[in-house]
């Protein structure tokens, strides 16, 4: 694929080409393919395409333009198009005052080596958050524009933006503003992305994924239906996953840790306040039991559910005679994310992922937190090694005095 692929700032004022001009050469970018300075191999005054001219007559004649393009070269080669505007209605204002542009082979996985393509997007990503501060967008998107559409799904088309896009686009970047609008800056902080960056201006720079249009990573949430529906990234992590009981892979009298809650105290999300941990071990009925007193817990489920509602009651199917109201329990970790090595103990007192994730004083949701890494241990190559030093970390989170440093830590590396 070889179209053009374009970034734009969404800004009041049009940036000062030559601020622009030297923000890209702070960052390391020329403007000659084999890096002599004094010259710009490319540059458009307008629509006019014009070649090797001296750096400081480029851009006097760029000065006086309405707008103009100066192409840059990165340090891994890759070809980028850094335009200003100053536009003449309010749908080229929407395109931003500011851009950057490119064609996609630039960073194409097939024509590439995996290193060339992934230093070019880390050069670009770095590249729009030097230009944030200087430009000070209300809002940043990104898009192919192949001329075909689909861009306008991404572009503000009016006020406030929150309600005028349809969706984010890979580079979106929000100011304090516009931010509040999305419900504030820590919810924009929570968004499902590959990359979150806040700056000292108060803008926000999420990056969805580590390429545009092909990713090799899969979010473990939808960043639109988070930030543009409103949804809780804990139920939207349960909703994303087949429903599954980890405990039906147990045979009686194995033991295991299952985070329930009160029959009572079902609902679409699973606040830690409202968690419980409940040591368990498996009867002749497949049923779980309290390690400590007997006392009925819930059914496990070996047969496969059609729905939530289902999977519901299939764990309150079949309540023993000496059960009471006070003992019946749902699990919270019945996803197919959650492996049976998560709960399963060796013995009544011993620990595993579940109870290690539910001993940390943290106000990030613990459901989420062990649906993050039970995708991690789905993956081909992971080991009983690999669960060890799981656990280990999990340790040393826990030995950790400064709650909001444990919170920042697991935010970042782990969900």
């Amino acid at each position: 694929m070889d179209v053009p692929y374009h970034i734009g700032f969404v800004t009041d004022e049009t940036p000062n080409v030559r601020a622009l001009h030297e923000r890209c050469l702070e960052q390391g970018l020329t403007t000659t393919h084999d890096g002599r300075t004094g010259q710009v191999a490319r540059y458009k005054v307008g629509t006019e395409s014009r070649t090797n001219d001296a750096t400081e007559n480029a851009l006097e004649t760029l000065d006086q333009a309405e707008s103009g393009q100066l192409t840059f070269w990165t340090e891994a080669g890759m070809t980028l198009r850094v335009g200003f505007t100053t536009p003449e209605n309010e749908l080229e204002a929407q395109w931003g005052r500011a851009s950057i542009s490119f064609q996609t082979t630039e960073i194409d996985g097939s024509l590439h080596e995996d290193t060339v393509y992934h230093t070019r997007i880390e050069e670009l990503v770095d590249l729009v958050g030097a230009l944030v501060p200087l430009v000070d967008p209300e809002y940043v998107w990104s898009s192919i524009t192949d001329g075909h559409g689909g861009y306008e799904s991404v572009v503000p088309d009016g006020r406030p933006i929150p309600a005028h896009v349809d969706e984010l686009s890979w580079i979106t970047v929000v100011s304090e503003s516009v931010a509040e609008q999305f419900g504030g800056p820590d919810r924009v902080r929570q968004t499902p992305a590959w990359r979150v960056t806040e700056f000292d201006t108060g803008h926000i720079m999420l990056v969805l994924r580590d390429h545009p249009y092909d990713p090799t990573e899969e979010l473990t949430g939808s960043p639109d239906a988070y930030l543009l529906d409103g949804e809780d990234l804990e139920q939207e992590a349960v909703d994303d996953l087949d429903l599954a009981d980890p405990f039906a892979a147990l045979d009686v009298g194995e033991y295991g840790a299952d985070v329930c809650l009160h029959r009572d105290d079902i609902a679409r999300s699973f606040p830690n306040e409202d968690l419980r941990l409940i040591r368990v071990t498996v009867d002749e009925e497949r049923d779980l039991r309290r390690v400590n007193t007997g006392a009925f817990v819930r059914n496990v489920v070996d047969a496969e559910a059609d729905d939530d509602a289902d999977l519901v009651g299939q764990m309150l199917s079949d309540i023993p005679a000496d059960a009471t109201d006070a003992d019946l329990h749902v699990s919270a970790v019945l996803h197919a994310a959650v492996p049976p090595a998560f709960v399963r103990l060796d013995g009544p007192d011993d620990e595993n992922v579940v109870t290690k994730v539910m001993g940390l004083d943290t106000d990030v949701s613990k459901i989420k937190l062990l649906v993050s890494l039970g995708r991690v241990a789905q993956q081909d190559d992971f080991t009983a090694e690999d669960l060890d030093s799981m656990e280990g970390a999990l340790d040393t989170l826990a030995e950790l005095d400064d709650d909001e440093n444990i919170d920042r830590y697991i935010e970042a590396k782990l969900l």
